[in-house]
């Protein structure tokens, strides 16, 4: 999941914990990662960070996330098609 803030990406995302199902950890834009907490506390956390004063102005926060099950590479990463 991507944080937006209006039209833009924060560059800050949740990552779901390998090992404990449920639990989260928040990657922040300087690639560190939080400590790890539930998806509210994590959420909470990051627009915090983005919104220190609150969510008073007229961009709203919203989290992007994709649909599918699995991450695909980028397609400069797949191979050509042979033939």
């Amino acid at each position: 999941m991507r944080l937006h803030l209006g039209r833009r990406s924060t560059g800050i995302t949740l990552i779901p914990e390998a090992t404990y199902p449920g639990m989260w950890r928040v990657r922040w834009p300087d690639g560190q990662v939080s400590p790890m907490a539930n998806r509210t506390r994590c959420k909470e956390a990051a627009i915090r960070f983005v919104r220190p004063r609150g969510l008073g102005s007229h961009e709203v926060a919203s989290w992007h996330h994709r649909e599918t099950v699995g991450e695909t590479p980028p397609a400069a990463v797949l191979p050509e098609p042979v033939g």
